[in-house]
């Protein structure tokens, strides 16, 4: 297991659009993939759980992966939070 942190920097927080890309590259990966905020929680491989944890601008989201794949699932989604939630 590996896990890391990072602040949610996207104005209006994670609605449809930016659930959709996390989802979509989480699924590119065999590890479970956990993304929580307090005591929220959210499967990154479903866009539901993830519209559902209600995750804002400026949260510090700690994403936690397991499974064979988990140091390049965590490093991929780590990426995509800092630098492709606005493309």
């Amino acid at each position: 297991m590996v896990l890391d942190s990072v602040i949610i920097r996207k104005k209006g927080g994670i609605d449809l659009r930016p659930a959709g890309l996390i989802c979509a590259e989480a699924m590119k990966y065999r590890s479970q993939i956990i993304v929580t905020v307090g005591s929220r929680t959210a499967n990154a491989k479903s866009i539901i759980s993830l519209i559902g944890a209600h995750l804002d601008d400026g949260d510090t989201v700690e994403i936690k992966c397991e499974g064979d794949d988990e140091k390049e699932a965590l490093e991929a989604l780590l990426d995509l939070f800092k630098n492709g939630l606005d493309k």
